[in-house]
């Protein structure tokens, strides 16, 4: 996926709409591709790729072909806080299009989110809009803490640490601890085939952010997260999950320039970045 720079309104007082948008950006989220493998004990391997589909396409890759060639827009303030989501509703509808209509409103309740922030840091990362205005000595601190609801619920706690200030950067160290969703406990959708259960895991990594467009330049990000998956039959088998994520910067080249009515990007950082997440895993321990 890309998030490219789409808009830094200027302001003009002739227009009242755009001077209200004086100091913010407004960004474009595009994927571009997507894989997808799922090997559970005694079914068969799923192997999902968007470049080159299979058909039909299988029942648990669905939720992720509708995003290929598809994508929506949000604002970031001037303090690089995230305002609000752009044609998000059509990003929706477009991502359920192919899905069986009988399957259509489970899968799009997984794509509800309760604030525009939650929506950022769930489908593109959650170090956008991470840097608040107060962080500006090296060693300065603090915490987020943040609810997942699907695909399984989690309660993450991070810690992140200004550890360097650069020429417009800044370095931030990130430790975290996951656990099960505060306070019910081991929640799972309904109608789903494996429930799974939470029992711990942690994150840590670096972040380098553009404190001009408060997004990140370069990240490395490692989680590892210990479950206990139950199968429709009763067998159980514990589950170690590492998800590691990378972001880097793309050539400010790349980018296409700015429409009508916008203002170029000031000197920084290239205004793009691509984001790719591996979820390798394994299972052990099967019991009934």
């Amino acid at each position: 996926m890309t998030v490219t720079l789409e808009e830094v309104p200027s302001s003009d007082h002739r227009q009242p709409e755009r001077d209200l948008r004086s100091g913010q950006k407004r960004w474009q989220v595009t994927y571009h591709r997507l894989r997808f493998s799922q090997e559970l004990p005694g079914q068969p391997r799923i192997d999902y790729d968007s470049a080159a589909p299979s058909a039909p396409v299988p029942a648990v890759a669905m939720g992720y072909h509708g995003l290929r060639n598809n994508g929506f827009g949000f604002w970031l303030g001037p303090d690089n806080q995230i305002l609000e989501l752009v044609a998000f509703d059509q990003f929706l509808v477009r991502c359920l299009q192919d899905v069986p209509s009988d399957r259509r409103q489970q899968a799009a309740a997984t794509l509800v989110f309760p604030t525009a922030a939650d929506a950022i840091a769930s489908l593109i990362d959650d170090t956008v809009g991470i840097l608040p205005a107060t962080a500006i000595h090296e060693g300065d601190t603090w915490m987020r803490d943040r609810q997942v609801a699907r695909p399984v619920p989690l309660h993450i706690s991070n810690k992140y640490t200004l550890r360097q200030n650069t020429a417009g950067l800044s370095d931030v160290e990130i430790q975290g601890t996951i656990s099960a969703p505060v306070p019910h406990g081991s929640i799972n959708p309904p109608n789903r085939d494996v429930s799974v259960a939470v029992r711990g895991g942690k994150s840590q990594g670096t972040c380098v952010l553009d404190r001009l467009t408060g997004l990140p330049v370069e990240t490395r990000i490692e989680q590892t997260l210990e479950m206990t998956a139950r199968m429709p039959d009763g067998t159980e088998f514990d589950q170690h999950k590492t998800m590691l994520t990378t972001i880097k910067s793309l050539s400010g080249t790349d980018s296409a320039p700015p429409g009508p009515g916008t203002t170029a990007s000031p000197a920084g950082p290239p205004p793009r970045m691509a984001l790719g997440t591996a979820q390798p895993s394994s299972a052990t321990d099967a019991r009934k």
